[in-house]
């Protein structure tokens, strides 16, 4: 059915860009006789169009989106450093993990940063937060986790901020299309804009997040600032999730694509169809005019239709 609804997308911009028009712009230099047999040809297609759009909108309800299955190949990064400006500083992966365990600049860091006047901690099961002293050890160290071939699990860490809104913002623009490659080794295409903190906790998304608060004397006052750490699991459950949230929006921007084709494709007809039938009522007294609108539908009609 997929196939079949795009080949039908293609084959209304083939009509519209390579038959609808260059046979309206001879029509406009064509005998009255040509022109006639045009207006009626133009008056039969029109309704069959419009109950070809119909009929494609009513099967587009049940479109799916054929999924391939295949086997992802695991990309685990369990330490990675982003700058202050969204660079990667550093990532390690956990086959090189163990043996730069002791030698690791970034765990020296932070350890040496340590001076947090508030650390909380959010395990992703409850909304509320606990407070505790000390850093959990895959913040404060790295950690060589077991995972298998199909789960990911790594670590991300963002910059100080003046609100810990704007370090969750900067750890998701980097979680996202993790995600995103996440899902595609399957066959999603999800957009990593479409992927909020919302929907990858309705996804089941296993993520531990960590606050920490330092307190920062400008001038004679004392501001907090915040840095995030996240701790993000990847599971092959969530392809079911946020596959179907995937299928649903492909089968409506589909359908919406169709629709607007296909309606345009209809308009396009049937302005030439009025264009005849107008023409031949009126002796050709307005047929510049006529003409003129006819063809600036055109050019809007074919333009929206390539573009849709």
């Amino acid at each position: 059915m997929t196939w079949f609804l795009l080949a039908l997308m293609l084959l209304a911009l083939f009509v519209t860009l390579f038959v609808a028009v260059p046979i309206g712009g001879l029509v406009l230099l064509a005998s009255p006789e040509a022109r006639g047999a045009c207006r009626r040809g133009f008056s039969r297609v029109a309704p069959v169009a419009a109950v070809l759009v119909l009929v494609v909108i009513l099967l587009g309800g049940s479109l799916t989106v054929v999924r391939t299955t295949t086997v992802p190949r695991a990309a685990v990064v369990d330490s990675t450093q982003i700058g202050r400006h969204g660079e990667l500083l550093q990532a390690t992966s956990a086959t090189s993990l163990e043996s730069d365990l002791h030698g690791s600049h970034a765990e020296d860091d932070r350890r040496a940063d340590s001076s947090a006047s508030q650390i909380t901690v959010f395990t992703g099961e409850t909304a509320a937060g606990r407070i505790v002293t000390e850093l959990p050890d895959w913040v404060a160290a790295p950690m060589d986790i077991n995972h298998d071939a199909d789960t990911e699990l790594f670590v991300l860490q963002s910059a100080r901020y003046a609100s810990v809104e704007e370090a969750d913002s900067e750890l998701l623009g980097h979680v996202s299309p993790q995600v995103a490659a996440y899902l595609s080794a399957d066959g999603i295409q999800i957009e990593p804009g479409r992927l909020t903190l919302d929907a990858l906790r309705r996804a089941h998304v296993r993520l531990q997040r960590v606050v920490e608060q330092f307190d920062v004397e400008v001038g004679a006052f004392v501001e907090p600032v915040y840095r995030v750490t996240w701790q993000v699991s990847l599971r092959p459950a969530i392809r079911e999730t946020l596959g179907a949230d995937y299928r649903l929006a492909q089968r409506d921007q589909r359908l919406w694509q169709l629709g607007i084709a296909g309606g345009l494709l209809t308009l396009l007809f049937g302005t030439w169809a009025a264009y005849f039938r107008i023409d031949d009522h009126t002796g050709g007294r307005h047929r510049a005019r006529l003409r003129a609108a006819a063809v600036a539908a055109t050019i809007a009609s074919s333009a929206v239709v390539f573009l849709a």
